[in-house]
């Protein structure tokens, strides 16, 4: 019995020590996330009025309560052109009452915007065209918070309710 209680002891003191240096945990961040209306009525860009259309919706954020943001920044990526997204513009960060949004300010991106970003007017758009706005969120400490973030941390992590993108098709 002395025997097993000496083996026990030493397995356990052997496996129980790790260098935390090969086997770093990785920080968790608390979470913090892009919130958005989709907006039905204004979806799209009208083909029809595209030098007058414009998509609107309200973009907030939500937090656990330890993060603060500063800001949110808005990127778009057309369907037209391969280089990828490019910083579209910045938006003031307003928390979000849960999932009530009706105190965040609507946010208007127009074809001009959305058009000018990739060095086009609006009449250069086709119906069937489309962008797609990311997000990032800056926090009050001088972290970004992006889509691209691995795990923990991602405006849109799969275990969260975020939202990783808002789309806007150019259509009738």
């Amino acid at each position: 019995m002395k025997n097993t209680f000496i083996l026990s002891f030493i397995l356990i003191v052997s496996f129980s020590c790790r260098d935390e240096e090969l086997f770093p945990i990785p920080d968790i961040l608390p979470g913090v996330f892009i919130i958005a209306e989709e907006n039905t009525s204004s979806n799209s860009f009208n083909i029809a009025d595209i030098e007058n259309t414009s998509y609107i919706s309200r973009i907030g954020y939500q937090s656990d309560g330890f993060l603060t943001a500063t800001g949110i920044d808005l990127f778009i990526d057309y369907s037209g052109d391969e280089a990828g997204a490019v910083a579209l513009k910045s938006i003031s960060a307003v928390e979000a009452d849960g999932e009530n949004l009706s105190g965040i300010p609507e946010t208007t991106i127009t074809s001009a915007e959305a058009a000018s970003a990739f060095g086009l007017q609006p009449s250069d758009l086709n119906e069937g065209d489309s962008f797609t706005i990311t997000f990032a969120i800056n926090l009050e400490d001088g972290r970004t918070i992006n889509q691209w973030n691995n795990g923990f941390g991602s405006v849109c992590d799969s275990r969260t309710p975020g939202i990783c993108n808002i789309t806007i098709n150019v259509s009738n």
